[in-house]
């Protein structure tokens, strides 16, 4: 029964990956993140190396496919600090491995916890964006073409309209 709920737990996570948006599968990896870091602290604190190595190497590969979706020729000056920013992070953490040591972990949660908290925002935002934009889709007193109807049936002038935000 264990291997049907971890089978199924698995086919669960990746549908969840492959239909999240692109914003919502970077806040998924900051989860993972900091989800493993947590384990990285519980494990070193209760002696088991092993397990405490696992997790922060996992931490580094997320850190890695963050760093390597980066196109800093978009994201500019935002992007250019999360490069530098991650790649710290990637060295506080082999620092933490080669010396055993548990504060280099916990500032690199810390800092994956701050950031996971500001894109929470950013997937919020344009969620809310995408629900105003398919609630005045879905408004009856709007046509196809996103312009008011009229109980005459004519549409109504609008200056402007601004969904976006």
């Amino acid at each position: 029964m264990n291997a049907m709920n971890h089978e199924a737990t698995k086919n669960y996570q990746k549908v969840q990956v492959e239909s999240a948006s692109p914003e919502k599968l970077v806040l998924m990896l900051y989860d993972g993140a900091v989800r493993k870091l947590g384990t990285a602290e519980t494990s070193f604190q209760s002696g088991d190396f092993e397990t405490f190595h696992e997790n922060v190497v996992r931490v580094q590969k997320i850190l890695t496919e963050l760093l390597g979706a980066l196109d800093t020729s978009k994201g500019g000056d935002l992007a250019e600090n999360l490069e530098r920013l991650y790649d710290y992070m990637l060295r506080q953490l082999s620092l933490s491995i080669v010396r055993r040591n548990l504060e280099q972990v916990t500032e690199v949660k810390n800092l994956l916890g701050e950031l996971r908290e500001g894109w929470q925002g950013v997937v919020q935002q344009k969620s809310v964006s995408e629900d105003e934009v398919s609630t005045v889709r879905a408004d009856p007193a709007v046509k196809a073409s996103g312009q008011p109807v009229s109980y005459s049936g004519e549409p109504e002038r609008v200056s402007s309209l601004n969904i976006s935000g």
